[in-house]
């Protein structure tokens, strides 16, 4: 019984033919579509004109603004303080200066020539083998981390906040 009202069904479809419309089927519906909006155009201008818009009262800005409380900018404190940093030159001090006293027998008469600097200098890399290896582990380990701290904040501008 559902098949035959299929077959049927079918039929009708296959004998229906498409509404034709008139020439000016389209223009007809355009000019309602338009005088519809023309209409409503009208009410709305009709509607602000009637009803004024708010205005907000001249304190309002001023009061907002007030309102604001301003954000207090975070001071920013250097991971490695300035007496870390006077420590630091003054372990190189000290360094240095063993470095130039430590033998005594070569640097007897300190003339400030530019041959002597220069032993002295040579002086100090020697000198620095007697030195326990963990003195130059901890420098070395400093130097990197104040070096990769500063490029760091080059790099990025700022610190990152937690």
């Amino acid at each position: 019984m559902e098949e035959d009202k299929e077959d049927i069904f079918r039929k009708l479809i296959q004998k229906s033919e498409l509404d034709i419309t008139g020439s000016g089927f389209t223009d007809n519906v355009m000019k309602m579509v338009q005088a519809e909006e023309i209409v409503q155009e009208s009410a709305l201008r009709a509607l602000l004109v009637k009803n004024n818009l708010d205005q907000p009262s001249k304190s309002f800005e001023s009061g907002i603004m007030a309102q604001i409380t301003p954000i207090t900018k975070k001071v920013e404190k250097p991971i490695i303080s300035k007496n870390a940093w006077y420590v630091a030159a003054a372990f190189l001090a000290l360094m240095i200066q063993y470095s130039f006293f430590s033998k005594a027998s070569q640097t007897t008469a300190m003339d400030l020539s530019l041959i002597k600097i220069t032993n002295a200098m040579f002086d100090f890399s020697n000198n620095a083998g007697q030195m326990p290896v963990i003195y130059f582990i901890v420098i070395v380990t400093l130097c990197i981390l104040l070096l990769a701290d500063y490029f760091i904040l080059q790099r990025l501008g700022k610190r990152a906040s937690h």
